[in-house]
């Protein structure tokens, strides 16, 4: 789970990471497109005022923006209303809400003010357009964090049988102190794996068999104790038949007589 939660941990400060130089890179792209679009319809003015047909040059003006991917551009009339308007790509799958919101606002529209001699048009309005971008930009995100989150599933697989595979050793080894407390101490460990697990399965050993040995010394012990003990029981039993029994024999004889003396009046 920790694993799990330091490779989540990456994934989403990759993910950030990315976002923010995306987010950058946009801004950046839509600033020069809404640039260019400003100089080239700067440039048609300039030759506006000389032409024989102002209305059709505007018209061929917006229509240079027909597929721009960046900018939208309008012919807006006096009274507001739209006489023309460039013809901008739409997204073939275009990017969720929320990815859109993340990537921040587009600049602000740009207003051109068509020449005061051209009567009837007001401005030229120049949006920019990020939509086609945008779903690059999704495209792109959404493969990377596709392959950020294959690599960190299988390599979660690998390092979760790896580290079980190399913390089998301590299983065992709790195993085997669980037959240690019962008082069984005949178990042993195979001594295999890391330095680290190597030196505490031979410490475990070693320490099973001095168990093993001093429960034996031990059982060895109490035996000898218990012989002694009877030797002992034997040897005073021994010594009250042998010593005390006469006396005892003796004494006996003299309450007799002296129980018969009294009877004949001695």
């Amino acid at each position: 789970i920790l694993i799990a939660g330091v490779l989540l941990i990456s994934m989403l400060l990759g993910t950030l990471v990315a976002g923010y130089e995306t987010r950058h890179a946009l801004s950046a792209e839509l600033a020069a497109g809404l640039n260019g679009a400003r100089q080239t319809v700067g440039s048609a003015f300039e030759d506006l005022p000389n032409s024989d047909h102002p209305g059709r040059d505007l018209h061929q003006l917006i229509a240079t923006f027909d597929g721009n991917r960046h900018v939208r551009s309008a012919l807006i009339k006096l009274d507001g209303r739209v006489a023309w308007i460039s013809r901008t790509p739409l997204a073939s799958e275009p990017a969720p809400p929320w990815f859109r919101d993340l990537l921040g606002p587009a600049p602000h529209p740009v207003a051109i003010p068509v020449p005061a001699s051209r009567a009837g048009y007001r401005e030229i309005l120049l949006t920019p357009t990020a939509e086609i971008d945008v779903a690059a930009a999704w495209r792109e995100f959404a493969g990377v964090v596709s392959v950020l989150s294959g690599c960190s599933a299988i390599g979660l697989v690998l390092v979760y049988f790896v580290i079980g595979a190399a913390f089998r050793p301590l299983r065992a080894l709790s195993t085997q102190f669980g037959r240690i407390g019962t008082g069984d101490y005949s178990g042993r460990i195979a001594e295999r794996g890391p330095a680290e697990l190597l030196s505490l399965q031979r410490g475990f050993n070693r320490m099973a068999s001095e168990l093993a040995a001093t429960t034996e010394r031990n059982r060895l012990l109490g035996d000898q104790l218990l012989t002694i003990q009877e030797e002992e029981r034997a040897d005073i039993a021994r010594d009250l038949h042998d010593d005390i029994g006469p006396h005892l024999f003796a004494v006996n004889m003299d309450a007799e007589m002296i129980v018969q003396l009294g009877e004949l009046g001695h």
